[in-house]
């Protein structure tokens, strides 16, 4: 038996009209699954996260009145729907693997030490950039600042810094 896909539209509103308009939107998403179960001849029903989301997107009081969905049924029985052009995304469910204590002590313990060795390397690191001299990009024995050089930068810094250069051009 190949894998089964139909493309329906599945009319909501004469069915959640009816309720009270608190439970509209999470009567709407029944709608879908019984119309599913219904129509593909499947009790087990997967929604994909696109149809939740386009159910509850105007919130729990105004779902909308009607909605285009690709259900695909596989060998196993199972429908797996998702909003049309959307494609079915699987969850995929991580285990978690349960250590015994001592494994967790011997994981806490060998973490403080690395910690350790790192706080180490960052303070290193630290000396390190202290350390450098502030114009190492170019040597100054190969010319020297004059006075005025020096004066004339700063003044000009002081200018561009206070705001008020353009007013001391001017006048």
């Amino acid at each position: 038996m190949a894998n089964l896909e139909r493309t329906y539209i599945i009319p909501m509103r004469k069915n959640f009209i009816r309720r009270a308009k608190y439970k509209r939107a999470k009567r709407a998403v029944n709608i879908v699954r019984e119309f599913l179960e219904k129509h593909m001849k499947s009790s087990d029903v997967k929604l994909g996260q696109m149809i939740n989301r386009e159910l509850w997107k105007r919130g729990i009081k105004n779902p909308p009145g009607k909605i285009k969905v690709v259900a695909i049924k596989d060998d196993k029985g199972t429908v797996k729907a998702e909003l049309f052009g959307h494609k079915y995304i699987e969850k995929i469910k991580v285990e978690k693997v349960e250590k015994s204590k001592l494994e967790q002590l011997k994981e806490k313990m060998l973490g403080k030490e690395e910690a350790k060795k790192e706080d180490a390397n960052k303070e290193h690191n630290k000396e390190a950039i202290e350390h450098i001299h502030e114009h190492e990009h170019h040597d100054h024995t190969a010319h020297e600042h004059t006075e005025k050089e020096l004066g004339a930068a700063e003044e000009q810094e002081r200018k561009v810094s206070s705001g008020k250069a353009k007013n001391r051009d001017k006048s």
